[in-house]
């Protein structure tokens, strides 16, 4: 945006036009501030100058590069966002789901229901025909000394259908990406 500044982006565009934009900005309250700008088919901004923040918790700052946009079947989009807000000392992905309108349509799904990691990496996203999401990641499990791949659903109004660690071996192997 104009006059501000970021760290890193996401941009998709969904089949009625629309371009969704995630960026991620300086913050001097928690590090890093995510804010969402949507554009229509003919370029007009839907949420003004600099777009709106979508979420400013504590954070870490490699995390910038663990933040992705992902297209439901409706024009929709759903945001990935890794952060604190769960707990200081790790960081967990919260799933949040905005319209074409800028409308927040899910108040924020903490993945693994909030449990966190030192660290969590590779978010993959796929949605479901059932306007769902599944989501897959990896996490180190410091006591187990275990790496590990992480599988999650989520139902079409953002509760988690069902979760399962779908691969598990000894830490540092790396199974990122996936």
């Amino acid at each position: 945006p104009t006059g501000l500044s970021y760290y890193d982006k996401e941009l998709t565009t969904n089949k009625n036009g629309y371009t969704y934009v995630l960026l991620a900005c300086p913050s001097p309250e928690c590090g890093i501030a995510y804010r969402l700008q949507i554009m229509d088919k003919d370029g007009n901004k839907k949420l003004g100058r600099g777009g709106k923040v979508i979420s400013s918790e504590k954070n870490r700052t490699w995390t910038t590069w663990n933040q992705y946009l992902q297209k439901d079947n409706y024009g929709n989009v759903f945001v990935a966002i890794q952060d604190a807000r769960y707990d200081a000392g790790n960081v967990n992905y919260t799933i949040l789901k905005f319209s074409e309108d800028g409308e927040s349509l899910w108040k924020g799904t903490a993945l693994n229901d909030g449990i966190g990691h030192p660290i969590e990496a590779g978010l993959s996203m796929l949605d479901t025909p059932d306007n769902g999401l599944l989501c897959a990641y990896s996490f180190t499990d410091i006591e187990a000394a275990k790496d590990c791949l992480h599988l999650e659903k989520l139902n079409k109004d953002g509760s988690i259908a069902w979760k399962k660690e779908i691969f598990q071996t000894t830490s540092s192997a790396n199974p990122f990406p996936f």
